[in-house]
């Protein structure tokens, strides 16, 4: 697989996670049937179920409709009004006190930092949400940068993608966030398991 679908492939995981999902999105994402074929990690048994989600739900209703659901797992999930059930960053599943901002956070943005990426809102969000995580990747892809995506990972995102992928298992509401998720840690998944 080519590193250009790779880097498509984590860029597009990235800003569909990080971003509130939009009436704009969901018909470019119905139009294009960009999950009739994944180009990238397709045999990953994760991307699979997620390809399978994600293509269905986009089908099951109007756009306006299906981007309102999308919404309110969106604030559900990954925002919270109350309780964050999923949180989309790192340092709560890996701080005791399921605290942001912590020292998780900063290894994260010191590692960015190492490969020339200085995010925007460095000081209003978490470095090491998933989105970002993933976009980060791409970026790493593009420039070839191989060892580094190992190394990040293995240090940064194996130690909690998994029990955040469970978290929105277990608390979706829609089949969007559960694909997407699925989508995402699946990628990464195959992306350490066939990295050269």
């Amino acid at each position: 697989m080519s590193r250009e679908a790779e880097a498509t492939y984590f860029k597009l995981m990235g800003a569909l996670l990080y971003n509130e999902p939009s009436e704009q999105a969901i018909n470019t994402l119905r139009d294009e049937e960009l999950f009739a074929e994944i180009l990238y990690a397709g045999e990953n048994g994760l991307v699979k179920e997620g390809q399978k989600l994600l293509a269905n739900w986009l089908k099951s209703a109007p756009a306006n409709e299906l981007t309102d659901n999308a919404r309110t797992d969106y604030m559900r999930l990954l925002v919270g009004a109350g309780k964050v059930l999923a949180p989309p960053w790192g340092s709560v599943y890996l701080d005791e006190d399921k605290l942001l901002f912590n020292v998780d956070t900063l290894k994260v943005r010191n590692f960015y930092q190492k490969y020339g990426v200085e995010l925007k809102k460095k000081y209003s969000e978490p470095d090491d949400h998933i989105g970002l995580e993933l976009e980060f990747l791409a970026n790493l892809s593009e420039k070839g940068e191989v060892e580094a995506m190992k190394s990040f990972i293995n240090d940064f995102m194996f130690p909690w993608i998994f029990n955040w992928n469970d978290d929105v298992q277990a608390h979706a509401q829609t089949d969007y966030y559960k694909g997407l998720a699925n989508l995402a840690v699946g990628g990464v998944q195959h992306l350490c398991e066939n990295i050269e």
